[in-house]
């Protein structure tokens, strides 16, 4: 394992197999929702807007069409082979933790999932689902 300097002091880790790949570029930290991720700007085809952000665990490997990369560790800056895993946009939402704004204490799915009374409005009677 290595480590490769970001911005703002933060490291990213890589496999060794993948450093002398990846280091040579300029690699940013970046905050997206609670976590930091390593990336860098590269440019597109003229007419597709100049430039994009490429995040350092899709540089290490693409991810399956269709999937995403998920950090199993929930460390954005651990891009290590071993640590990222192919997951539909659902399962890759799914284990979010629990945004610094949340008021209601519940994380993301779970207050879906309460029992709540429902009423029939034709024989007024609760039900809870």
């Amino acid at each position: 394992m290595k480590q490769i300097p970001l911005t703002q002091g933060k490291f990213a880790l890589v496999d060794d197999e993948d450093f002398k790949r990846i280091s040579h570029f300029k690699w940013f930290a970046t905050r997206i929702d609670h976590l930091w991720y390593a990336a860098r700007n590269i440019r597109v085809k003229p007419g597709y807007g100049g430039q994009r952000q490429l995040k350092m665990h899709n540089a290490v490997t693409k991810p399956p069409t269709g999937l995403h990369w998920d950090h199993r560790d929930g460390n954005g800056l651990n891009n290590q082979k071993d640590n990222l895993r192919p997951a539909t946009t659902s399962q890759n939402q799914s284990n979010q933790r629990k945004h610094t704004n949340n008021r209601s204490g519940f994380s993301k799915g779970e207050f879906a999932r309460l029992n709540f009374p429902l009423v029939n409005h034709q024989t007024q009677k609760q039900t809870y689902a």
